[in-house]
């Protein structure tokens, strides 16, 4: 059985840690990269040692394949996606799907017509940590949830122990990142905690 041949569109930040992923992969490869911005295209394809194009509509004319990782901004998911789709392209698109509901129902039912998979970039559903979290949380020791905090702390904090997201897990994540403001589900607020800050501050000093 051959390797699953991808191509990544759009050459931002979020697809370098794809790249880096793809460098250790030995199921699948990526025959070609697409962005509007040619020097960032070339640049990852060099990478990946794999064509540039500055169009996927040129990408999927001159390359034959098997999926797509859409990297793009958001507004542009449920075009680039539906292309695919058209195509018979298996796609997995990043977050989030689509800016509406109705859009992301539209990909989500095309896909479902031709047959074509389609999933959004939910990785850490997969992380060991996360997946014990799940079943604590289903086992339903804690009592009711009405607060979950989660933050997106800085590399150099991942480096230095100062999170359990697995390093793998922060590839491309800036020195500059903030914290992701956390959601209470109760009061539907969101807020910064304050440990967080701290710690995420001490770690860019």
């Amino acid at each position: 059985m051959g390797t699953t041949k991808f191509a990544i569109v759009g050459a931002g930040a979020i697809s370098q840690g794809y790249a880096q992923a793809f460098q250790t992969c030995d199921e699948a490869e990526v025959v070609a990269v697409a962005d509007l911005r040619t020097a960032a295209a070339q640049s990852l394809a060099e990478v990946l040692g794999c064509q540039a194009f500055d169009s996927y509509h040129d990408m999927s004319e001159e390359c034959d394949l098997d999926a797509v990782l859409v990297c793009t901004p958001p507004a542009s998911h449920p075009e680039i996606c539906l292309h695919f789709i058209e195509e018979n392209v298996h796609v997995l698109c990043e977050k989030p799907f689509a800016v509406s509901s109705e859009e992301a129902l539209k990909v989500v039912n095309a896909a479902n017509e031709r047959g074509v998979k389609i999933t959004m970039a939910s990785k850490f559903r997969y992380a060991g940590d996360v997946i014990k979290a799940k079943q604590i949380v289903d086992s339903g020791v804690l009592g009711e949830i009405v607060l979950f905090e989660n933050a997106s702390l800085p590399l150099s904090t991942c480096r230095n122990g100062g999170t359990l997201i697995p390093r793998s897990a922060a590839a491309g994540c800036s020195s500059t990142m903030a914290p992701t403001p956390s959601i209470s589900p109760a009061t539907s607020s969101a807020r910064w905690p304050r440990s967080t800050l701290r710690k995420a501050d001490a770690a860019r000093a």
